[in-house]
């Protein structure tokens, strides 16, 4: 008697990836409008470097997370 196939387990994405840093925020929203183009779940955020210095992280989120 054979044994059924197994299962294969889908890699989950935990959390976000940042792909993009910057201290100008039009230049955030563009790459932005070209990671929606190719249908992904993108965020802008602004933060803080270690200096204290304002930036703009565009990360991309998994898919479902939103």
């Amino acid at each position: 008697m054979a044994l059924p196939p197994k299962k294969k387990k889908k890699k989950k994405l935990f959390g976000k990836k940042a792909v993009y840093i910057t201290k100008y925020k039009s230049a955030a929203f563009k790459i932005k409008e070209m990671y929606e183009r190719k249908g992904e779940n993108v965020v802008v955020e602004a933060e803080r470097d270690s200096i204290g210095r304002p930036v703009f992280v565009v990360y991309i989120l998994p898919r479902g997370y939103l």
